[in-house]
């Protein structure tokens, strides 16, 4: 009897051994298939940028990062077309309107240590401006582009005020004050405002005394080791950083935008890398700036508005905001000048797994087909 009892053991112990080792071998079965597929999408990836490059329809810089780790990253083109400078690691875009993320994330920091209220109106930080309706448009308003301001880009003296050597956010200020509201009350609708950012940046000087470009290198851009990144530009040294290009009509010759530069303020525009940025996606998004419930405010839709190409878009505080099929979330932002292009976006596939997506181009109008590409990829697990 035990000598069967022993005999039956071991038979049970050894199919345990097989059940388990069946179990193991088809776990990595299961990951070499899905380390497979992800390196035909990468080569695939990898297809898509070269052959546009070659075709001379894309230049720049495009990263994809899995839990903060580098998954692929590729640089493409010229900085400088004129002279055959090529673009590396270290050439900064200017990301336009993908800066206001960096505004809205300061102005959060402040409503953390209580130094400012998202309730609070415009009037009770900068009492000595002419802003209309300032009593009545809050900080919550201008973050989330609800205010009524307008864009201060399409006021007739901005031509002369962008020929000035140097640009300061006072500047912009007198644009802003004569400028008729878009809408009359608060709150009724989105609309988007790049004249609602230049007075977030205003009451960021305010608050701290000192200019938007000091603060932000003091609050993030030195504490997250951003280098590369550049809010001073130097029109006559303009190393490090690309040149951007547009065609006047479609498959013509790239034509330099030196000219049309805008100057980086607390709307946009500022110089960064892929790397600088995924600097800022890990900090932001692993506690190191901001609190989870700051975060979590930062990142809830508090508005909706129509965007060209992607159709209606929700926005928190300076994020547009986007829910896919099986719950999948993002956050980002995109930005466009004369000359460059930019997309951030950062995807909560599950509590365990998130993806930074980010596309940098010296090219104007090149990089949103990439971007949906790489997007439908990382959405669909083949990555």
């Amino acid at each position: 009897m035990k000598r069967k009892s022993f005999f039956n053991k071991l038979i049970k112990t050894k199919k345990m051994k097989i059940t388990t080792l069946k179990k193991a071998k088809l776990l990595a079965l299961i990951l070499i298939l899905l380390t497979s597929l992800a390196i035909a999408q990468i080569k695939k990836i990898d297809s898509i940028l070269i052959t546009s490059a070659k075709n001379n329809n894309f230049s720049g810089s495009v990263l994809i990062a899995k839990n903060g780790q580098i998954l692929y990253k590729k640089v493409l083109g010229y900085s400088n077309q004129e002279k055959n400078v090529l673009n590396n690691d270290q050439t900064a875009f200017s990301i336009a309107s993908v800066g206001k993320i960096f505004t809205a994330t300061l102005i959060m920091k402040y409503v953390e240590s209580g130094q400012l209220k998202l309730s609070e109106p415009i009037k009770a930080y900068l009492p000595n401006l002419s802003i209309p309706n300032s009593d009545k448009i809050t900080i919550h308003h201008l973050l989330s582009h609800t205010s009524g301001l307008g864009n201060y880009m399409e006021h007739p003296l901005i031509i002369e005020k962008m020929n000035q050597k140097s640009i300061r956010i006072d500047d912009i200020i007198p644009l802003i004050e004569d400028q008729p509201l878009v809408f009359d009350e608060p709150g009724q609708k989105h609309q988007y405002s790049n004249s609602g950012y230049i007075i977030l940046g205003k009451i960021i000087e305010n608050l701290a005394k000192k200019s938007y470009s000091e603060v932000l290198y003091e609050e993030l851009l030195n504490p997250l080791a951003m280098n590369s990144t550049k809010i001073s530009i130097d029109m006559n040294n303009f190393k490090g950083m690309a040149i951007g290009y547009r065609r006047l009509i479609p498959n013509g010759n790239w034509e330099s935008t030196m000219n049309m530069l805008p100057t980086p303020l607390s709307d946009g525009g500022i110089f960064t890398t892929a790397k600088d940025i995924l600097s800022f996606d890990w900090a932001l998004f692993s506690g190191v700036i901001l609190k989870d419930k700051t975060l979590e405010l930062m990142t809830q839709q508090h508005s909706e508005g129509e965007q060209p190409g992607f159709g209606k878009i929700a926005y928190g505080y300076g994020l547009m905001l986007d829910t896919f099929e099986e719950g999948i979330k993002s956050v980002g932002h995109n930005g466009g000048s004369p000359g460059y292009n930019a997309e951030y976006r950062h995807y909560n596939i599950d509590k365990d797994t998130n993806y930074t997506l980010i596309i940098l181009s010296n090219h104007e109008r090149v990089i949103r087909p990439i971007f949906f590409d790489i997007q439908e990829m990382i959405l669909n697990g083949k990555i």
